[in-house]
């Protein structure tokens, strides 16, 4: 058609594909964008990426680096809860030889049902340990005023830090973060408790 301008066209030179106003390109399944193993790199204009349109699975988690904060979503059930002393919760897998995670904190969400937590002893506060209840501790949160509510509560755990004038921890190597209750069980309730850890994982040998 005289004088209709395509939206996706080779550039004058031929050494550019553009994608006008208007335009979209699309990868069918089973394509690739592959960035070759060279120098070059794919740019953008500030705010050209929109997570939103990329779709679940899109992104290959597995080529991310290990290093950037990352999330992880666990609900513990209220039979878990009331075993948590003897059964910890893991919250994130160990990470592999070589590596260990960084607990960077976490929210806690107690999604209240219908009857509070009762019986919490001085002492039975929840923990975030490494490996299992014997671990390392990073975290703690007081449990009296947070599980023995009748309403919905929230907490921030902050990872724990070293003396004044000192920030470095010693991470464990290949360990799994769990939740601990400390001392020993809560005797009732029946309310799930939602945890988002935020943390990264590093290298122990360089």
């Amino acid at each position: 058609m005289a004088g209709y301008q395509p939206k996706v066209y080779r550039d004058n030179g031929g050494d550019r594909q553009v994608i006008a106003d208007g335009g979209t390109q699309l990868i069918e399944a089973g394509g690739n964008v592959n960035g070759g193993s060279g120098t070059g790199a794919f740019t953008f204009a500030a705010g050209e990426i929109d997570t939103a349109d990329i779709a679940n699975d899109a992104v290959d988690h597995d080529k991310l680096d290990e290093g950037v904060d990352q999330v992880a979503d666990v609900t513990v059930s209220t039979a878990e809860l009331l075993a948590l002393n003897a059964t910890p919760k893991q919250l994130v897998a160990a990470p592999g030889a070589n590596k260990a995670i960084i607990f960077k904190g976490a929210v806690l969400f107690l999604d209240y049902n219908s009857a509070a937590y009762d019986g919490i002893a001085s002492g039975e506060d929840l923990s975030i340990k490494y490996t299992d209840g014997s671990g390392a501790e990073v975290a703690q949160i007081e449990t009296t005023g947070f599980l023995d509510q009748t309403a919905d509560q929230v907490r921030f755990a902050r990872a724990q830090s070293a003396a004044s004038g000192n920030s470095a921890i010693t991470p464990v190597a290949n360990a799994a973060l769990v939740l601990h209750l400390l001392t020993a069980e809560i005797a009732t309730g029946n309310s799930p408790l939602k945890v988002r850890v935020y943390y990264r994982v590093v290298p122990t040998v360089l």
